[in-house]
């Protein structure tokens, strides 16, 4: 059973949904606008996290505890901001700051809703 198969759905839904709300009008809307450009980022940490949760448990057939679901995080937010380097240099964009804030706070609720989950059994 995928625990965290909620976390990727609802990541899923996050990203593909933002990039068809950016293709409508909806993006002349200033405010709208800065949010649809961050929401991917948050979704994407959901899946990129729970899908490694997942592949992590299937193959090395261990169950993690708190100490490697942060070191997880920590890793995927490197990640995260390994990509937005990359984006500086094939891209020619900025390093945007607000990406990687947005991934924190996905991880921050990924990993709060483990704690809390585990805290109530």
């Amino acid at each position: 059973m995928f625990k965290y198969r909620k976390f990727a759905e609802i990541g899923c839904i996050i990203w593909c949904g933002t990039i068809i709300l950016r293709l409508t009008p909806i993006m002349s809307i200033n405010i709208i606008k800065q949010v649809l450009w961050r929401t991917p980022n948050f979704g994407a940490a959901w899946i990129v996290t729970a899908l490694a949760i997942y592949y992590y448990k299937r193959f090395l057939k261990k169950d993690f505890n708190e100490k490697y679901i942060i070191a997880l995080m920590a890793i995927i937010l490197l990640l995260f901001i390994f990509h937005e380097i990359l984006q500086i240099w094939l891209h020619k964009t900025n390093f945007d700051i607000w990406d990687i804030f947005a991934s924190f706070i996905a991880l921050m609720i990924f990993y709060l809703w483990i704690f809390f989950k585990k805290a109530v059994r």
